[in-house]
């Protein structure tokens, strides 16, 4: 492989990025298109006994879905680093780390998920976790897009 444009590349990740990780998202059991059927995702036992029904599916879709938010995360940053010298580089570069922790968060809580798939994680404290974390990374996400977006204008 000769060289790639950094920026070439960093676009290919801002596209890229996002479909892995959507993609394996919609596919993991009881997700967005039900392989398994749904569960209440605060009933503990019901999402246990799904994810290790489907622990296959479940396994694949977490390593995916970090792959793919690593990928996005990369290309933010990226981003966020090309407008330096800018008016919006100061709050691009606050809502980076919002970011950087919502992605450790999914990442931490799909390490979880892969724990109560494989059966490592018997208790049903797991998928409380992964609801919990995901809830708190969800919404720091949304602030450090907006921060990223706020910069971009």
């Amino acid at each position: 492989m000769n060289n790639i444009d950094p920026k070439k590349f960093a676009g290919y990740t801002l596209i890229i990025g996002p479909i892995i990780a959507l993609f394996s998202f919609f596919i993991q059991p009881g997700g967005v298109l039900a392989i398994g059927g749904t569960v209440d995702p605060t009933i503990s036992s019901d999402v246990q006994k799904l994810l290790i029904e489907y622990s296959e599916l479940a396994i694949i879709s977490s390593i995916t879905v970090v792959i793919g938010l690593v990928t996005l995360l990369s290309g933010l940053i990226y981003y966020s680093q090309s407008m330096e010298g800018s008016d919006g580089y100061a709050v691009s570069r606050t809502g980076i780390p919002f970011i950087f922790i919502a992605i450790s968060g999914w990442c931490l809580a799909s390490a979880i998920g892969i724990g109560v798939a494989s059966g490592t994680i018997d208790q049903e404290i797991g998928p409380k976790f992964t609801f919990s974390i995901n809830i708190i990374s969800t919404i720091l996400f949304g602030f450090g897009g907006f921060f990223v977006t706020w910069a971009a204008t």
